[in-house]
């Protein structure tokens, strides 16, 4: 049995493949994974009882994607040459097109989130079935990390549904649930989640010599984009899929997908795949993919770890004192009803200026400007909530006084926000200091943010400039290919 994938076998041949990689919530490509896939088509190969083979998943989720901790690490290849990282870069993409070219079917069942890898793994099945869940959604966001799908994503799903349909998910980044999924032809049926596996079983034993139709003589796909001179192709793209000249200029991802579309899918599958992974190892080598998984993965999972500590408390009513009309939509969002004053609530959110000197634990100050501070609302902490971007949603919890019931009601408000959290000890909030150096009209806001940003850890109001970085890009305060207002410094003093 292997760790990190189940198999049980039908008495009909067929092998169901349960991904359940231990001591993780969801299952994420790491090179652990992939000798497990590699293992698991071994013994679909050499066996000659398994007739087929179901793929999915023992979590909630299929395949949340890469490990990026492990992507990241393919940056210290960069000494080995072009070459070398391709080979090493590639190995997810060569087993896929193995897995793709069995002559046993393969047949991906759906329980759950497929993203990145996970929908690449999909894609390189021989047929997908999802199940009906509408919290499901099946995407490939690595374009909003910096990266593009390295496994054929790039080459596959273009192929399968037409290359416009196939432009919103690789450059940018949307996913789509069940029906939107059948809709497309993305997958190939919707069932009920307890008929699942079931589903594909039969459907797996009802192929015979399956095959992709990219593999098929005389397969071509239906743009006549692709046949036009490369940079007009790559031009027409980007206008096609509504991409500016600032995300071509300062988003490489976007540029590179682009290439991969306009030079590889015109071309044989194993030509577009290796067309694919050149590009990828260019953008590994970029340091805009390193500031974006950076600041929205890896340091993003660092501040969200904070909510470990909090069990499973949830927030049902709060009363608001003073003016948050636009926090309305918000707390409806998160199950969280506002309630008046005669009624009992889970928190107090106290406007500044609305004062009130016996505030309890449960009072928090709602910040609103730079110059508000916890304590001008009679409070020892405050939330400053600065509206979401197209990188999620971060607040601010500013710790005046040490509070620890509201301190936890605070990273409780934020977790239910599904807002990524940022902890300033001080009077006031780092990420309203930073937003008022933005004035409007400004083009180029980054100057004036990185010199807020500057101050501020001059006074010593910052602590973590790496959070910080990860809490200005997540509020849209800079574009997240600077990873944030410090690295951004950092690299013009190199």
């Amino acid at each position: 049995m292997d760790e990190n994938i189940g198999y049980e076998v039908h008495s009909d041949g067929i092998l169901v493949a349960r991904i359940d990689m231990p001591g993780r919530s969801m299952n994420v490509f790491s090179s652990d994974l992939m000798d497990s896939l590699e293992r698991l088509l071994d013994t679909v190969e050499i066996d000659p009882n398994i007739t087929g083979v179901v793929i999915t998943s023992g979590k909630a989720a299929f395949i949340a994607g890469a490990d990026l901790e492990m992507v990241r690490n393919f940056t210290a290849l960069r000494s080995e040459g072009h070459d070398a990282m391709a080979a090493h870069c590639g190995r997810l993409s060569r087993l896929f097109r193995r897995l793709e070219r069995s002559q046993k079917p393969f047949v991906a069942a759906l329980n759950g989130l497929a993203l990145g890898g996970g929908l690449e793994l999909a894609l390189a099945c021989h047929r997908r079935i999802v199940a009906d869940n509408p919290k499901i959604q099946l995407g490939l966001p690595e374009v909003k990390l910096g990266l593009l799908p390295g496994a054929g994503g790039t080459q596959r799903l273009p192929r399968l549904i037409g290359v416009e349909a196939a432009l919103p998910f690789l450059l940018k980044g949307l996913s789509a649930s069940p029906s939107r999924a059948l809709e497309l032809g993305l997958v190939d049926k919707i069932v009920a989640p307890e008929a699942l596996i079931a589903s594909a079983t039969q459907l797996a034993s009802s192929l015979r010599a399956p095959a992709a139709a990219w593999d098929e003589d005389g397969f071509e796909v239906a743009c006549s984009l692709l046949h036009r001179p490369l940079a007009d192709a790559e031009r027409e793209l980007a206008a096609l899929a509504g991409i500016t000249a600032e995300e071509l200029r300062d988003y490489p991802a976007v540029s590179a997908i682009i290439r991969c579309i306009a030079d590889g899918v015109a071309r044989t599958i194993d030509e577009g795949c290796r067309v694919e992974i050149d590009c990828f190892v260019g953008l590994i080598s970029d340091p805009v993919a390193g500031n974006m998984i950076q600041s929205l993965f890896l340091d993003r999972r660092r501040a969200e770890s904070s909510f470990k500590s909090l069990g499973p408390v949830v927030l049902r009513k709060i009363r608001i004192v003073g003016e948050a009309a636009d926090l309305v939509r918000d707390f409806a969002r998160a199950a969280i009803e506002i309630v008046g004053a005669t009624e009992d609530a889970d928190i107090v959110l106290r406007a500044s200026g609305e004062h009130q000197t016996d505030a309890g634990g449960h009072e928090l100050a709602l910040l609103r400007r730079a110059e508000d501070t916890p304590a001008s609302a009679g409070c020892a902490i405050g939330v400053y909530i600065p509206p979401p971007s197209d990188h999620g949603h971060a607040i601010e919890i500013v710790v005046e006084r040490p509070d620890e019931v509201a301190e936890r009601l605070a990273l409780t408000l934020v977790r239910q926000l599904r807002a990524t959290p940022y902890v300033t000890r001080g009077s006031s909030s780092i990420l309203a200091h930073l937003a008022a150096a933005v004035t409007e009209g400004t083009l180029n806001r980054i100057e004036p943010v990185a010199r807020a940003a500057q101050l501020a850890h001059e006074r010593g109001l910052v602590t973590d400039p790496d959070l910080a970085d990860t809490a200005a890009v997540i509020a849209g305060l800079v574009p997240a290919y600077t990873g944030g207002p410090y690295r951004w410094l950092r690299a013009r003093s190199v």
